[in-house]
């Protein structure tokens, strides 16, 4: 298992993102299994040295010491400051259907291949480590050791506790467009009619006007729904959202006042959109 305090992606961004949940950190198992993670900045020194020697053979390459899973999480943790160290375990059966369903969906930070891993344990041979310092000069770090030599930055804990905030605002768009859309279709044309009269808008085909836009929405949900384009998706919706405040709240400004929100909630739709754009980018 390779980390690097500098950085993360795919699983050690799911595993810091696991450390970092509020009040106690989730575990996949009771994180027991034990494994020697290596800083990546160790593993590119090993790298040069033996591109520029004479050594051969394989070497098995790791930290000082076996840790468990736990552990390595309590660090991460403790890295990010972030209080309590207690753990919620997932069952291992839970964690495999997860597993399984992101394989078959070709999705999912976590693929068969790491969960065995962690399951097995990922360890070197007893005698490696000294074998690694003797024959390169060099020595790898303990996870602890090479997390304090990089303090963590604020934005090192937006990374982590934004991992599960991401997709679920990305869902909660996608419902609330496809709400919007049935309303857009289900509702009277008489109910569009009375809201629409007395106004400008009753002479601009409030009906046609509202049945339309309900497609655009259903549209916009399902892109982005199934990935097209995300930021495209999320682009278009702002703007759609944005042109129907401008409409509404100049042609129906009663809107504005609805006790139920109306046009008030896109104040804070508006901005939910730019940050699920700027965290559309993963990589």
């Amino acid at each position: 298992m390779v980390y690097a305090a500098s950085g993360s992606y795919g699983g050690t961004s799911l595993l810091r993102a696991l450390a970092a949940f509020p009040g106690r950190h989730l575990l996949p198992g009771d994180g027991r299994w034990p494994l020697q993670p290596v800083a990546a900045e160790d593993l590119g020194e090993i790298a040069a040295r033996a591109a520029g020697g004479d050594q051969s053979g394989i070497y098995q390459i790791g930290s000082p010491r076996p840790m468990s899973l736990r552990e390595y999480q309590l660090a991460w943790r403790r890295w990010l400051r972030i209080d309590g160290s207690g753990a919620v375990a997932f069952p291992e059966s839970l964690v495999s259907l997860q597993v399984a369903i992101s394989e078959r969906l070709g999705r999912g930070p976590v693929g068969e291949t790491m969960w065995r891993m962690l399951r097995r344990g990922n360890v070197t041979a007893p005698e490696a480590h000294a074998r690694l310092q003797a024959d390169f000069g060099y020595a790898t770090r303990d996870l602890t050791a090479a997390l304090a030599a990089t303090p963590s930055q604020v934005q090192d804990r937006w990374q982590a506790q934004l991992y599960f905030l991401a997709p679920t605002l990305r869902l909660a768009i996608v419902a609330l467009w496809l709400i919007s859309a049935v309303a857009g279709w289900l509702t009277p044309a008489a109910t569009i009619e009375t809201m629409a009269a007395h106004s400008p808008m009753a002479s601009l085909q409030p009906v046609l006007l509202a049945r339309a836009t309900a497609g655009l929405d259903a549209a916009l949900a399902l892109g982005l729904l199934f990935g097209w384009r995300v930021r495209w998706m999320l682009g278009l919706m702002g703007i759609s959202v944005l042109a129907y405040t401008l409409a509404f709240g100049v042609l129906l400004p009663a809107q504005w006042l609805d006790p139920l929100g109306g046009l008030a909630k896109n104040l804070v739709v508006l901005p939910a959109l730019a940050v699920a754009w700027v965290l559309a980018d993963r990589r």
